[in-house]
């Protein structure tokens, strides 16, 4: 006989997993509580009752939604290529390019990301930063470690705009903007090679960001000695 501990913790369960899918295919504002019961096979009050409203449910799938992402596609190659700034990078890049291509729960942070850019909510303010901060801090540790004395803030910057913005950008266009034909042979890309694609130019404007400062470097030295 499952106790009421468990029989709670199964619901709750039921209900984020359903109100991943509504939220991820509608958003928060068009995604309905009386969908999320019906697709989790509760009553609406049950809903109310384990998580107090709409707004609550909303905070708890995003952070379900950003640990299942991360499981499937993490932001750190594993195995004994992790220490490699290369495989670092490319699998990054990866992560960011494959998540949007996941119709499955693995893509919902994907989906979620769209709406917030789109359509920022305030309640959610915080783990929508905490997210994007997460993201940036990983980037801006891989352009350190390849670039060494030339990672300068104003270089960091420039390198989360480079890359951070299409492959993000990826994810809202294919949510956002699903019905337009490009997009719809975007989707029939071959997602491996897209990632490979992005990534072998990001690796190569890193290679001529630290050669730049190389030479500037050493100019700088020539110049000290004359």
């Amino acid at each position: 006989m499952r106790t009421p501990r468990r029989d709670g913790a199964e619901t709750r369960s039921r209900i984020i997993e359903a109100a991943s899918v509504v939220f991820a295919a509608a958003g928060f504002r068009l995604g309905t509580v009386a969908q999320i019961a019906e697709l989790a096979g509760v009553n609406h009050a049950a809903v109310n009752y384990h998580f107090g409203g709409k707004e609550e449910l909303y905070r708890r799938v995003w952070i379900h939604a950003r640990e299942v992402c991360l499981q499937a596609y993490p932001l750190k190659p594993r195995g004994p290529d992790e220490r490699s700034t290369e495989n670092a990078l490319r699998s990054f890049i990866r992560s960011l390019v494959l998540r949007s291509f996941d119709d499955g729960p693995a893509g919902h942070l994907t989906r979620l990301i769209a709406f917030e850019i789109t359509d920022p909510l305030d309640h959610i303010a915080d783990l929508r930063l905490e997210t994007m901060r997460m993201h940036a801090s990983r980037l801006d540790e891989i352009v350190s470690a390849v670039l060494g004395p030339a990672a300068i803030p104003n270089t960091l910057q420039l390198c989360r705009l480079s890359i951070l913005s299409p492959t993000v950008g990826l994810g809202v266009r294919m949510v956002r903007h699903a019905e337009q034909p490009q997009v719809a042979r975007l989707r029939k890309s071959d997602p491996e090679q897209l990632a490979d694609g992005v990534f072998r130019f990001a690796w190569a404007g890193l290679q001529d960001l630290k050669r730049n400062r190389s030479r500037s470097d050493h100019r700088t030295v020539k110049e000290e000695h004359k």
